[in-house]
């Protein structure tokens, strides 16, 4: 019958033409930019693949992807319906999104975002002063809706646009009184500008980010000790490797700080670049430290470079489009749009790099760093993963502990995750760290093409 499985076997050597279901997946990777046609092929592929069955364990795994990937494509199209049906409200949640574009120099103190919006002081020359504002203000509403917390507060008046008037209500003594205020535009720093209100780097508060990834490549030692027999010390000297890179990472900052008198943005590009070069510098010691001979076997039969290359590419594009929508409406929906960014990218994209700080973004972000990552989770993690418990293994663990090094994505994470499991495919399939060192540096490239022109 039709609906019976059979058999499963070992893939021959038949190649990929053998596996229908493959060529399946790709067909509805690639229509994602027709998302409607995506998953209504990706349906009708899907039950005919399994009312098909499967002859060997690869059409199998191939089947049950095609079924994952249809049903991520209807929550896809669930979620653009739901933005269909109310465009206004989701433009306004989507605003929360962006980045600032107006100040009007209003200060709370103590800064609590669920504290009630007491205004302490306004900043001289900006538009508070010259509006009135007074320390002792309450902000009661903000172009006629309800503000309640300082939060509410902070991001009604960042999203306003620059010469607009707003009417903003205040309560002073026990009145109510209206006062319009007309934003300025954000201010842009300058590369070496002292950011006073950037408070000094915690060591300990560096390592507190880096407590997931720490837990998880200590229960990954463990498992290694107890279920495979191995010794798994290359766990260990990855965690001492954060420890110490973090520690140097630290030093560096307080003697930027101090030789500048404080935080910039220029110094924040200078610490990340002893940071990087610590990693890439520690991550080539392990690999001298921790040799081994079984590795050499892994890589028997590579593919071409630039084929695994621009596959990856295509698997990233189709990917980040998917899960990058959906996990926007989560952060919409769940977090009101601060469910995960990077405060130091903001900064970044509002600073006047000049030559020299786009040369050390460049330098830092698109050559440096994915080297540096590259050797040590792909050229140093993965392989060794890969003699435990085989490639998905292999590429699932090295891809969830470089997500979770990555924590101020916050819900954003699992675009992290794609990342490094796009990355350990590539690895595995071209058999050396070319490929998945050009794929992040694509992605780095785009990210800092994507900061320079905002």
């Amino acid at each position: 019958m039709g609906n019976e499985t059979k058999e499963p076997g070992t893939p021959g050597a038949a190649g990929e033409e053998a596996v229908p279901q493959r060529n399946h997946v790709h067909l509805v990777l690639g229509l994602i930019l027709i998302p409607y046609l995506s998953a209504a092929l990706g349906w009708t592929l899907a039950i005919l693949d399994v009312l098909r069955g499967y002859a060997s364990k690869t059409q199998l795994a191939w089947t049950r992807v095609l079924v994952a990937l249809v049903l991520v494509d209807s929550l896809f199209v669930m979620g653009l319906v739901w933005k269909g049906s109310d465009p206004e409200e989701f433009k306004r949640m989507a605003e929360s999104l962006s980045a600032p574009r107006s100040q009007i120099g209003i200060v709370f103190d103590p800064e609590d975002a669920g504290a009630p919006p007491l205004i302490a002081r306004t900043r001289p020359g900006l538009p508070a002063e010259t509006a009135g504002f007074q320390s002792g203000d309450l902000i009661l509403e903000v172009d006629g809706s309800p503000v309640k917390t300082q939060g509410e507060a902070v991001e009604v008046l960042i999203r306003g646009t620059p010469g607009v008037a707003r009417k903003i209500k205040v309560r002073r003594a026990g009145e109510s009184r209206d006062l319009d205020v007309v934003p300025a535009p954000y201010p842009k720093f300058e590369l070496f500008q002292i950011l006073r209100e950037a408070p000094a780097r915690d060591w300990l508060a560096g390592l507190q980010g880096m407590i997931p990834a720490l837990l998880f490549g200590l229960l990954a030692w463990v498992v290694a000790r107890w279920r495979f027999g191995d010794s798994g010390k290359f766990w260990l000297a990855i965690l001492i490797l954060f420890v110490l890179t973090e520690g140097v990472s630290y030093a560096a900052g307080r003697l930027v700080q101090s030789a500048m008198g404080g935080m910039s943005v220029g110094g924040f590009l200078y610490t990340t670049g002893v940071d990087t070069l610590t990693l890439l510098g520690l991550s080539l010691v392990l690999r001298r430290l921790l040799p081994d001979p079984r590795l050499a076997s892994l890589d028997a039969a590579p593919r071409p470079i630039w084929g695994v290359y621009f596959r990856a590419v295509f698997y990233l594009i189709a990917g980040a489009i998917r899960i990058g929508f959906l996990l926007m409406l989560l952060d919409l929906l769940a977090f009101g749009g601060k469910g995960g960014g990077n405060p130091m990218q903001l900064l970044i994209e509002n600073t006047n790099l000049g030559t020299l700080g786009t040369i050390l973004l460049v330098v830092e972000v698109v050559i440096l760093a994915p080297i540096g990552e590259e050797l040590l989770f792909r050229g140093f993690l993965l392989p060794r993963l890969q003699l435990q418990k085989g490639p998905v293994w292999a590429v699932a663990v090295s891809s969830g502990f470089f997500a979770l090094l990555h924590p101020q994505y916050g819900v954003y994470v699992p675009i992290v995750l794609l990342y490094g499991a796009v990355l350990g495919w590539a690895r595995l399939r071209s058999g050396g760290l070319t490929a998945p060192i050009l794929l992040h540096a694509t992605i780095n490239g785009v990210s800092v093409l994507a900061m320079l022109m905002r």
